[in-house]
């Protein structure tokens, strides 16, 4: 029986890095292979790339030499003996020896059944502000990732309960008066928990990032670096990012209250970027 595991996690986006940070804590487990197709972990996120990468080097830093993160392969099939794992074949022919595999993949929804049946738009289903798709019946709802609602991780369990109590009211003969109110913190994740504070990594992502808003990147450190998004109109923040490793409170309440109160104008980007740093 092996003492130590080796396992290997399918996926780069968050899902697939808090697993494998949360994975470190445990003392039987001797080292944690991240395997995605993409060339930087978490490549499908609204921050910079130049953030995207520093944010991998700092959790593969964190975890103490408990992870590799195999960027640009993909798994082509698996090895065992006696109805037990053993290893994991990559794309590239290379092998990883590995006891458990974790599959962090995420979902993209295949509409196939609804086409011609129901409003398709970006790979996903349209929904009104409750939540209903384009049916005429009006007896159709949508919610999770099919679901276009512009909705982050935040706000998934509200939008469950939200449908559920539309799709009461619905049944009860009442229309939803309140529409479905999307979360203002859209991405949200932590890492490391199993540390100490000073040592787990947090980043969240405020607001709804849009290829028209200009991105004004700042970097106080290694382990604390970010992003703000400004309206080129109205020079407005309408998005920020924030990664940090250590409970960094005011500094993510910083961010925050430049989003939802839409600050600029009065206060230049660079004025905030320096609070920031």
């Amino acid at each position: 029986m092996v003492s130590k595991k080796r396992i290997v996690v399918l996926g780069g986006g968050y899902l697939g890095a808090e697993v494998a940070s949360a994975l470190t804590g445990w003392s039987k487990i001797d080292h944690i292979d991240v395997v995605f197709p993409d060339s930087v972990l978490m490549k499908h996120m609204p921050f910079p790339l130049a953030s995207k990468e520093r944010l991998q080097k700092l959790i593969a830093e964190r975890s103490g030499g408990k992870i590799t993160f195999h960027a640009g392969r993909v798994v082509k099939s698996f090895k065992g003996s006696n109805n037990k794992l053993r290893a994991v074949v990559l794309s590239d022919g290379s092998q990883l020896d590995a006891h458990i595999c974790v599959v962090a993949i995420g979902a993209k929804p295949n509409l196939d059944l609804f086409k011609g049946k129901l409003s398709i738009g970006a790979g996903q289903l349209v929904v009104d502000d409750t939540l209903r798709t384009t049916h005429p019946s009006r007896d159709v709802w949508a919610v999770g990732d099919c679901a276009r609602a512009d909705m982050g991780v935040d706000g998934v369990r509200k939008m469950a309960t939200y449908a559920a109590q539309s799709v009461y009211s619905s049944v009860k003969g009442k229309e939803e008066t309140a529409p479905f109110a999307v979360a203002t913190k859209f991405h949200y994740s932590r890492m490391y928990e199993h540390l100490d504070s000073a040592q787990s990594v947090l980043f969240q992502i405020y607001g709804r990032v849009l290829v028209s808003y200009e991105a004004h990147e700042f970097v106080k450190d290694a382990k604390t670096f970010g992003c703000l998004w400004t309206e080129p109109k109205s020079l407005t923040v309408k998005a920020g990012f924030l990664c940090s490793s250590g409970g960094d409170t005011q500094r993510f309440n910083l961010v925050k209250d430049c989003v939802v109160t839409s600050r600029g104008v009065t206060e230049s980007v660079e004025q905030l970027i320096q609070d920031l740093i």
